[in-house]
């Protein structure tokens, strides 16, 4: 085999390898590295009701339920906030760790 036949192989394998990620991706959809901030559904769930009330959100891992806090970001509107997330440092520390304790933005 040639060089050059080589190379067009090895160039082919490349990017059908890079290229193959992007078949899965939904048009307009952000990925969880893009996305910042609770999701959609979290300030839909909180819509018509108030602060401190349970709320439900589904998700594609199965169904949260928390209570609705006011969002960090924009004041005006309502959140529901994962049990254990209160704090807003970072999840709950796990089993044996010690609590972040960054400061809030």
């Amino acid at each position: 085999m040639t060089t050059t036949k080589q190379w067009i192989i090895a160039s082919s394998i490349i990017l059908t390898m890079a290229a193959a990620p992007l078949a899965y991706a939904k048009p307009g959809q952000k990925s969880d590295d893009e996305r910042r901030g609770p999701p959609p559904e979290a300030f839909t769930a909180c819509e018509n009701l108030t602060q401190s009330q349970a709320c439900t959100v589904n998700t594609p891992h199965g169904v949260l339920t928390g209570t609705c806090e006011t969002a960090r970001r924009d004041e005006t509107r309502m959140v529901c906030v994962p049990e254990g997330h209160k704090d807003r440092n970072g999840p709950p520390p796990r089993d044996g760790e010690q609590q972040d304790s960054r400061p809030e933005e």
